[in-house]
């Protein structure tokens, strides 16, 4: 959704609010002369649109430089570390697939326990969704606490606990506000400097959402 880029005039704005565009992908797919149309804009205009959408949608590019200072995320495990050179790339999307109790939500909490304890120093936090009630407050606690050790880190495990922010969603809608949460989350993000976010998982409302919606086609 557009929330007003700077470099947009405000008549800009306001073309593009009254059209119905609701996000910055749909106008993306739309071509500049259906853009013409639906925002009654000069085509000047409708490209500087254009431009903000992307620059919405599309991270500014990092150099070689910025790569190589962005260190890795650990995932607390050796092993797997050593496979993924370090850990979880930073500004970089992991999916997680397995079969159900192999241990997804148990990768997922203890890499929001090395996100917390090696972001500890800026203030690091961690956005967590949870969609199939599998988080475990003292499960994570845990593992914060061995991280510390295992680093030989002071600090108080129960403190860093503070930087969590769990948002539940157990079906498709109640998914799409958590997206709308999350943004508002980091545009503002003056509580806490979010260094992980973890959906656990898309699978569950994606799955309940597209059955309902064949049933219904039925």
């Amino acid at each position: 959704v557009l929330h007003g880029p700077k470099q947009l005039s405000q008549e800009a704005l306001l073309a593009v609010q009254r059209s119905g565009i609701t996000s910055a992908r749909r106008l993306l797919c739309m071509s500049e002369l259906e853009l013409v149309e639906a925002l009654d804009l000069y085509v000047s205009d409708v490209r500087a649109v254009v431009a903000a959408a992307a620059a919405v949608c599309a991270p500014p590019p990092s150099t070689a430089q910025q790569l190589m200072r962005e260190a890795p995320l650990p995932t607390g495990l050796a092993a797997l570390d050593g496979h993924l050179g370090g850990g979880l790339r930073p500004g970089s999307v992991t999916e997680i697939v397995g079969a159900s109790a192999v241990g997804k939500t148990e990768l997922c909490l203890a890499v929001a326990a090395e996100a917390l304890v090696t972001g500890h120093a800026r203030g690091a936090g961690v956005v967590y969704v949870d969609t199939e009630c599998g988080f475990k407050a003292t499960r994570l606690l845990q593992l914060v606490g061995r991280s510390l050790q295992r680093r030989g880190v002071q600090a108080d495990p129960h403190e860093l606990l503070y930087r969590v922010t769990v948002l539940a969603a157990d079906e498709w809608e109640g998914y799409e506000q958590c997206l709308s949460r999350i943004r508002a989350l980091f545009q503002d993000d003056t509580r806490l400097a979010t260094g992980l976010l973890v959906v656990d998982s898309i699978a569950a409302p994606a799955r309940a959402h597209f059955e309902r919606a064949r049933l219904s086609e039925r």
